[in-house]
């Protein structure tokens, strides 16, 4: 502790900091929502440069929720999943000896000696952490997604507003366009002797009774005539997922477009965190079936001696435990799940295009509930 305050007298908080805090460098690529690993595990999901992190505590297989992601998805996409296996624990032994009272002292031995047996197997309590886990920290979503993506729908709402806006402005510049047209040909009619001038515009007769009216109030009376006129188009948002909207006027944007929207993308939340739940679904199958195989290649790993004397035992057990060569066996099993999980986790994002296909997106779901 002095040491460090030395240090922060002579080279300031931040340097002692950044000397004193652990980095924790995460390499993980691949998966495009994953169920990967990192660093040495070979993750498939994120690359991230180095850089301090907070580590937040890795989650155990369960429904997930938007809050679990801590961490930011990978460029180019709304949310990106690492799960993985935790790793397979060293051999642990489990050793029974037994001494049978059955005399082998040899011939004028000083000290009386019996047969032990000596039974070695593999401790079946390794497997028991050997299971799916999803990282917080390596796991990231939009932020917007957490809050139902309210932001997406704003901006539906706004690119709604502002097509009306955009009609609306290009239809009275062509209806001031058309009603200085016909302001000239209200002049010309009077230059040629008429007391009056009616046009027809829209469903609405505008009349000019002197040639001073046909620049002022002919000209505002066809623009109103104009405008009452006026239907707009119709505005439409489609989402690539599936689902649209359609407000056929402005003030529909606030009202049943923004409500078709919100619907819409608190849909596509669900099935963007439904996606990535399958990832990490994926992950626990393999996870599960690989505590399964281990347990039962375990099962067939061991050996029972029997010796004069316990060190013997003890000894000749232990050669004939170790030509099994359990620890190289297991983890062989292991790094084997791991490929699996790779691959599937691939083939997954390349099935369903992240989801996007639906028909495919069915099959996963139910074959990885």
């Amino acid at each position: 502790m002095r040491a460090i305050l030395a240090l922060q007298r002579l080279a300031g908080n931040a340097a002692v900091v950044s000397a004193v805090t652990p980095k924790i460098v995460q390499r993980c690529g691949g998966e495009v929502h994953p169920g990967c690993s990192c660093a040495e595990e070979k993750p498939q999901e994120f690359r991230h440069a180095q850089r301090l992190v907070v580590q937040r505590a890795d989650i155990d297989f369960r429904p997930l929720t938007w809050a679990d992601f801590k961490g930011s998805p990978s460029s180019g996409f709304p949310a990106t999943t690492r799960s993985d296996i935790r790793k397979l624990p060293n051999l642990k032994q489990a050793k029974e000896i037994v001494d049978t009272g059955t005399d082998c002292t040899p011939p004028k031995a000083k000290q009386r000696k019996t047969e032990f047996t000596v039974k070695i197997s593999v401790d079946p309590a390794m497997f028991d952490n050997v299971k799916a886990f999803f990282s917080q920290e390596q796991s990231g979503a939009e932020p917007d997604l957490k809050k139902g993506l309210v932001a997406a729908t704003a901006r539906q709402v706004t690119k709604c507003q502002r097509e009306f806006d955009r009609q609306l402005a290009e239809f009275k510049t062509q209806a001031a366009a058309d009603c200085k047209t016909l302001a000239g040909q209200c002049k010309q009619a009077f230059k040629s002797g008429s007391t009056s001038f009616t046009m027809t515009v829209g469903a609405t007769a505008v009349t000019a009774t002197s040639a001073k009216d046909c620049a002022k109030s002919f000209v505002t009376d066809c623009k109103a005539a104009e405008l009452a006129g006026f239907t707009p188009g119709s505005f439409t948002f489609t989402h690539t997922a599936g689902g649209s909207a359609t407000a056929a006027t402005r003030a529909d944007c606030v009202t049943s477009f923004k409500a078709s929207v919100d619907t819409i993308d608190k849909a596509e939340s669900a099935r963007l965190l439904n996606h990535e739940q399958v990832h990490f679904n994926v992950t626990n199958s393999i996870a599960t079936k690989l505590q399964a195989d281990l347990r039962a290649a375990a099962a067939t790993m061991s050996v029972e001696m029997t010796e004069c004397g316990k060190a013997k035992a003890l000894a000749s057990a232990a050669t004939a435990f170790a030509a099994l060569n359990p620890a190289t066996r297991l983890t062989e099993l292991f790094n084997d799940a791991r490929k699996d999980l790779k691959t599937k986790q691939k083939d997954y994002d390349d099935s369903t295009n992240h989801g996007l296909i639906q028909k495919e997106q069915d099959k996963w779901n139910k074959n990885f509930p």
